[in-house]
């Protein structure tokens, strides 16, 4: 994958309660092949296939990039870089989005704690941007 450029989405958190007989990995699989690619320079996109419950306070995907800090050995830095730019290269867009530069999209979150000292501070968020628009947490 990496000699090749390719791009490995490892939808961590999905495998959690996957059941073995139905052909899905098991969550510690998931996370060790995922280190293991890490590892051997493959680019990991962050991504999840799970769905967030209406009722849950924060996205499945903080799920995930707690999943690649914690179990794929990923620095904070690293992990934002999977969430942001490479996940705009999976879909054919870091042109437009992905990096904040002039010309792109405005989607950002603004966090109370700095989640480079600890992957668990994204979830100070206050409030997020998209496409220019803010919206507050509560």
């Amino acid at each position: 994958m990496q000699k090749q450029g390719l791009i490995l989405d490892a939808t961590l958190r999905q495998a959690a309660g996957a059941d073995r007989r139905e052909g899905k990995l098991s969550q510690s699989l998931a996370v060790r092949m995922a280190r293991q690619a890490y590892h051997a320079g493959v680019t990991i996109s962050a991504g999840t296939d799970s769905e967030t419950p209406p009722e849950d306070r924060e996205p499945a995907l903080l799920d995930e990039l707690e999943l690649l800090a914690d179990g794929v050995g990923m620095p904070p830095l690293q992990v934002f870089r999977s969430a942001t730019l490479v996940g705009a290269m999976t879909i054919d867009r870091a042109a437009e989005m992905g990096t904040i530069a002039v010309g792109k999209l405005a989607n950002l979150v603004f966090l109370e704690k700095n989640p480079l000292e600890s992957i668990k501070n994204i979830r100070t968020a206050r409030f997020t941007v998209k496409r220019g628009i803010r919206f507050h947490r509560q």
